[in-house]
């Protein structure tokens, strides 16, 4: 996930209120807010769920979806972040050392970070949970200049990093220490960290249980918030990284699956539209109602195959090309292949220079170097252009305005950035929540179709195949793009796919190298790891 966070951030909550064996229903208390020390409830709704399938509501007010799950035979209930961008549960520690972001200072600046693999000179800028751009001072019709202080990190009570809860370890029977696993360690871009420790317990999402999950509990954090990691198992910290003891285990996905609350490590996804307060994740069904025409199946390739990786560890696919398009005409945006990854954690889209300058300039827009984006022409609600996208062969319309937002009166700017040191694409949800997506973890596969906003629901539980899927015409084409000097496809860190001939063994591979990997992977969410020990 992105760590560009300019808007209020959304929350939920959730609990089980009944249950049988065909279906179960669930209630969400949303929890909305101004930033995530503004938190509060709102209304409730209400979903039925079916048989093999679970249900989880986002809220869409574009920061992040926190989801409130009991642990232990204590039941310590605990808020998490839901991050399909990343692959692992970690949560508070009740006696951890807590160096808390100080919730007086302020965080509408740009913050300098460097991903492993980028050269000293081109910094990836992020703006760092900006409540609104309107905050924005000395904002003038030729430059925008950001002020404000450093985002300070301050020693404080444990309060600031428990306040979603936390887990008392001693006071749960059903707790096992993992005493063979290799301490946890992340390293977050926005100055944050988390330090711990692996274990096994029961995890309960109301009334749904998962036995034995594993996860971290952190006893050192500057964080505020744990996170929940639904991405694939090869992205899981004890696998990528350097020193994570180079093992998979099962992840919230796998563990629903293999426990037979679900038929397949799968989840669809629907974002809603742009000022809709609601969406959904579907676990192990589909929602035929939230989709126009028929599910577009592509594969999810693997492109660290060089790094001696067998299968994919993020969700990434091939894009054909990008236009631009009116009423009237068509502009050309991309026409080369493409790597894009799919990361509904994170707010905004990010595109490699000559990409990003393809489209920054055929909208006439002027890159602002001190915001990290083009400055371009406001438009209104009803305007028709849009962006059309390419997916081996089917494309996703996505209306030019969710691309575009208002920093002042009469100024706008591309919510499209640049993707700084790497040639891939990442698409996020102002580009995703115009299509339905369904995450195939298990056969590695995505089915894609063009979003349908309504309240009506037609869902059906998945035990094999997709229903209403068919292969993209382009489904077999994926080999990788292997230019790496922006004209398309993959940073030349990426190897090329399974079918290109290209291959180490991950017995040889070294580790060093799979740890910058998984750096940069990682490293596009909402919380944006820069290193993984």
């Amino acid at each position: 996930m992105k760590a560009h966070n300019l808007l209020g951030p959304l929350a939920f909550s959730m609990f089980v209120i009944g249950e049988s064996q065909d279906t179960f229903r669930i209630n969400f208390k949303v929890l909305t807010g101004n930033d995530r020390s503004d938190l509060s409830f709102s209304d409730r709704t209400t979903y039925i769920m079916k048989r093999d399938s679970s249900e989880m509501e986002l809220q869409n007010r574009q920061t992040f979806y926190l989801a409130n799950i009991k642990i232990g035979s204590n039941e310590d209930e605990v808020g998490v972040l839901v991050d399909t961008g990343s692959s692992d549960l970690w949560i508070m520690s009740h006696d951890l050392n807590c160096e808390s972001t100080s919730s007086s200072s302020k965080r509408d600046i740009l913050v300098d970070s460097k991903l492993p693999n980028e050269g000293d000179s081109d910094r990836k800028k992020i703006i760092s949970e900006n409540n609104d751009l309107e905050h924005l001072e000395h904002i003038s019709e030729s430059s925008v200049k950001i002020e404000g202080n450093v985002r300070q990190i301050l020693k404080s009570s444990n309060d600031n990093c428990t306040r979603y809860g936390s887990f008392r370890v001693s006071n749960s029977n059903s707790f096992n220490r993992n005493e063979s696993a290799n301490p946890f360690s992340i390293n977050y871009a926005d100055g944050t960290h988390a330090r711990g420790f692996w274990g096994t317990d029961d995890v309960s999402f109301g009334n749904v249980t998962v036995r034995g999950l594993s996860f971290a509990v952190s006893n050192d954090t500057s964080s505020d918030i744990g996170v929940l990691g639904i991405g694939l198992s090869g992205l899981e910290t004890t696998y990528s990284s350097q020193y994570g003891g180079n093992y998979q285990y099962e992840n919230l996905p796998l563990k629903l699956k293999n426990q037979g609350t679900i038929n397949k490590a799968l989840y669809s996804v629907y974002l809603g539209e742009e000022d809709s307060r609601t969406g959904t994740i579907l676990f192990g069904a589909v929602d035929s109602a939230k989709y126009s025409g028929d599910l577009q199946t592509v594969k999810i390739v693997n492109s660290a195959i060089n790094y001696g990786y067998s299968e994919p560890i993020r969700i990434e696919v091939i894009v054909n090309g990008i236009t631009l398009n009116d009423s009237n005409t068509e502009i050309q945006i991309a026409s080369n292949d493409y790597t894009a990854v799919l990361d509904t954690g994170s707010t905004y889209s990010y595109f490699p220079r000559s990409l990003l300058t393809s489209l920054g300039e055929s909208l006439n827009g002027q890159f602002s170097s001190s915001l990290g984006a083009y400055i371009v022409d406001c438009i209104d609600d009803d305007d028709d252009s849009y962006v059309a996208i390419d997916f081996s062969g089917f494309k996703i319309n996505v209306p030019l305005r969710s691309l575009i937002q208002r920093y002042s009166y009469n100024q706008c700017f591309l919510s499209v950035l640049q993707q700084s040191g790497s040639d891939y694409i990442l698409f996020g949800d102002n580009v995703l929540r115009s299509a339905y997506l369904v995450y195939d973890l298990d056969d590695f596969e995505i089915s894609i179709a063009q979003a349908r906003y309504t309240t009506e629901e037609d869902i059906s539980v998945i035990s094999s195949s997709v229903p209403n899927a068919i292969q993209a015409p382009g489904y077999s084409s994926t080999s990788l793009p292997s230019s790496a000097d922006g004209s398309g496809g993959s940073d030349s860190t990426f190897g090329d796919d399974s079918n290109s001939g290209g291959r180490s063994s991950s017995a040889s591979m070294n580790k060093v190298s799979k740890a910058k990997l998984y750096s940069l992977f990682i490293g596009l969410g909402l919380l944006v790891p820069l290193s993984v020990y």
